[in-house]
């Protein structure tokens, strides 16, 4: 869909910003399993649905700030990029 564009010389300070957000979600994650902040006693299912907004010629639509506004709905969201939006349904608990 479109155009796939790669940089593969990222600045400096980018790269650096990107390590340190991951090094961050690592130490979050790291945090989790140490304190026991992860369910095991539950077994809870979730789901999302990614669509890629198109215009009337099929090429990316960079609608999607525009539709989650007039949604209004917190199942919706961003996703990577201005021609995708995210539904997210909530999570429920599956009992065996």
């Amino acid at each position: 869909m479109g155009e796939h564009k790669v940089n593969s010389k990222l600045k400096k300070e980018n790269r650096l910003l990107y390590i340190n957000h991951l090094l961050d979600d690592l130490k979050s994650l790291a945090y989790m399993l140490e304190n026991n902040r992860i369910e095991s006693d539950v077994i809870r299912l979730g789901a999302e649905q990614e669509f890629c907004l198109v215009d009337q010629s099929w090429l990316p639509a960079p609608k999607a700030a525009a539709i989650l506004k007039s949604l209004k709905d917190k199942h919706f969201t961003t996703e990577l990029a201005k021609y995708n939006v995210e539904i997210n349904l909530d999570p429920f608990e599956v009992k065996t």
